[in-house]
């Protein structure tokens, strides 16, 4: 089942983004757990950002934050996501598809223009990448990242 975030929800939320962060690109860094919990109960709070949990029961297993901005370069809105999670252990399910329909349905009612949701949590992005494939979605580049310590000056 799909419902709202709520307040209620932050400790369950942070036990699945402490599971996304261990698997995730920015594993060597240790979670903030502090800032992660604001800035999450900020956007839980602000009617104009989608702040949507997958539940199996009452276990929260996945979830979706996103919201509507302008492009930068272009008279464009683009839903963009801040986290689209399903924890490991009910992957293969139809929660994470239910999840980005319900995003794709709020962004049009909101009036984007163009959804962008972003692959690269380091948390099998190929299988992601193929699924979105599979929905209609083109693959629009690529996220690199490096340690700013690998830099030379």
């Amino acid at each position: 089942m799909l419902r709202p975030l709520t307040p209620a929800d932050l400790d369950a939320l942070m036990a699945l983004a402490a599971e996304l962060h261990a698997a995730g690109v920015y594993a060597d860094f240790p979670l903030y757990t502090e800032q992660a919990r604001y800035i999450l109960s900020e956007l839980i709070a602000d009617p104009d950002t989608f702040t949507m949990c997958a539940v199996k029961g009452d276990e929260l297993i996945g979830a979706y934050i996103g919201e509507v901005v302008p492009d930068l370069w272009v008279k464009v809105r683009v839903a963009v996501d801040h986290a689209f999670y399903v924890a490991e252990a009910h992957r293969g399910g139809t929660a994470g598809i239910r999840l980005l329909q319900a995003f794709e349905q709020w962004a049009a009612q909101q009036g984007a223009d163009v959804i962008r949701p972003v692959v690269y949590a380091g948390v099998d992005n190929e299988n992601v990448s193929n699924m979105m494939t599979r929905l209609g979605y083109a693959n629009a580049g690529t996220v690199f990242k490096r340690s700013a310590g690998q830099c030379a000056y």
